[in-house]
């Protein structure tokens, strides 16, 4: 799992398990959304700064958007190439650029994420500069693309009262270290939320996802959702504050 030369970017390969599939084989949205995390806490892990370093004073990076783009979804027993590289910051949001690549050397998922550095105790945002160690970073992220990381939800639709689709309680098993659900479940919430013969039949081509508020042990939420064209849906979800927002887009 090495850097490469210019120490910037950081790349593994990773065979798809079963369990990590869904009913068609093909790896399932939130397993994608774990690797891309754990692929980005083993860059940190390979320049000195692991988690638990992290932790030590105080500190964590949370995820606060992320786009993820799907030109095929990889099925189980293959063997991709996963290789992060962070870009510049904007404002205080860190930036990585996420590429997986198959077998044949093809591209196959590709994600934009933005990550806060926070005071765990305090749960404050912190200043890039702030951050322990030194980063190398790749090219500056262009407007367009962080545009693409914004979610455009009809004013109608957003502003509309929906009742929940379900409900549920946060127990101890949807926790992470940082005793909140953790950024890949919601990925989880988004599929379990549609109608079956969208879930069931249609493929994804494009996830997005806009974290707000944590949810936490006992935290009741309400999640929701409402179409917006034939190949798209909108996503919300609640406790007693807007949890996070999603957009899911499929292929025709």
């Amino acid at each position: 799992m090495p850097l490469t030369e210019n120490h910037v970017t950081f790349w593994k390969s990773l065979r798809i398990t079963d369990p990590e599939c869904d009913i068609h084989n093909r790896i399932k949205l939130g397993f994608i959304l774990r690797h891309l995390q754990e692929i980005s806490g083993e860059h940190l892990d390979a320049l000195g700064y692991p988690n638990e370093k992290l932790y030590e004073i105080g500190q964590g990076f949370f995820l606060s958007k992320i786009r993820l783009e799907i030109f095929r979804r990889p099925e189980s027993g293959e063997i991709l190439r996963w290789q992060t590289t962070p870009l510049p910051p904007s404002g205080v949001q860190f930036i990585r650029k996420n590429e997986i690549f198959d077998a044949s050397g093809s591209l196959v998922l590709r994600s934009d994420s933005l990550w806060a550095l926070v005071d765990l105790h305090s749960r404050r945002i912190l200043r890039p500069s702030a951050f322990p160690g030194s980063l190398s970073f790749g090219e500056t992220f262009s407007r367009d693309r962080l545009s693409a990381l914004r979610i455009h939800i009809p004013a109608d639709m957003k502003n509309a009262s929906l009742p929940p689709a379900w409900e549920r309680e946060i127990r101890f098993s949807d926790l992470d270290i940082n005793r909140h659900v953790n950024n890949a479940a919601y990925a989880d919430f988004v599929m379990d939320v549609l109608p079956d013969e969208i879930s069931l039949k249609k493929e994804p081509e494009e996830l997005l996802i806009s974290f707000h508020n944590e949810a936490c042990l006992h935290d009741r939420l309400s999640v929701s959702c409402f179409q917006g064209t034939p190949v798209s849906w909108y996503v919300s979800a609640r406790t007693e504050q807007l949890c996070f927002e999603a957009s899911i887009r499929f292929k025709e």
